[in-house]
């Protein structure tokens, strides 16, 4: 490039660059503008639910919380209505595991295999 007599090319990189300023600056604006508005409202939005105040659900040590034995609830919300349905096992299907019957395991990915493991009672 040549550099003209009338210094051209410093006033192109110098208008550039205060483009560029004038970006950031509106961005950096933007996003904190977003911020603000973003933690102003989620702190005037109450939390309505938490695992402690799930009815179908108790304490637990190891897993924080779990499912209780034999619920059968229908749990309502502004945006969803769901029912919940637990066994002994605290399970959410019915029970269909015969005393008799061998426990199946499945071990591994897309090759899964088999181990038949019998409980003895």
């Amino acid at each position: 490039m040549k550099i003209s007599a009338d210094g051209s090319l410093w006033r192109r990189w110098r208008s550039a660059l205060g483009v560029a300023a004038f970006n950031l600056v509106l961005i950096g604006a933007t996003l904190l503008g977003a911020e603000a508005y973003v933690r102003y409202h989620s702190s005037q939005v109450s939390q309505e639910s938490s695992d402690d105040q799930l009815p179908m659900c108790e304490k637990d040590d190891v897993r924080i919380w779990r499912y209780k034995p034999n619920v059968a609830i229908r749990y309502k919300h502004p945006e969803f209505e769901i029912a919940i349905r637990t066994n002994d096992d605290r399970l959410r299907s019915n029970r269909t595991q015969n005393a008799d019957a061998p426990l199946i395991i499945f071990v591994g990915d897309s090759f899964a295999r088999p181990i038949f493991l019998f409980t003895f009672r």
